[in-house]
């Protein structure tokens, strides 16, 4: 539940912001063939920030229906899943 709210934080702002670095001196190029020829440092930020950005998507779960999940534990599906060895 602590990740809820990381892609509001302050480090997912600084994210976006290097990620739109980047976005500008590849459309700040005039066509030339070094448009995604960037420097170690910058190419590092960027994965990294992209990582951190999928980590935060990942966090956030996937929606699901209460209605379904009542109707399930109304049925006793859960005592099934309880004695389920891994």
């Amino acid at each position: 539940m602590d990740r809820r709210n990381d892609r509001f934080s302050f480090d997912a702002l600084e994210d976006l912001d290097t990620m739109l670095e980047v976005l500008q001196q590849v459309a700040l190029k005039d066509g030339s063939e070094e448009v995604l020829a960037l420097d170690q440092e910058t190419r590092w930020r960027l994965e990294d920030a992209l990582e951190r950005a999928k980590a935060r998507e990942q966090a956030r779960g996937r929606p699901f229906s209460r209605r379904e999940v009542n109707a399930s534990l109304r049925d006793g599906e859960h005592h099934n899943l309880m004695h389920q060895q891994w």
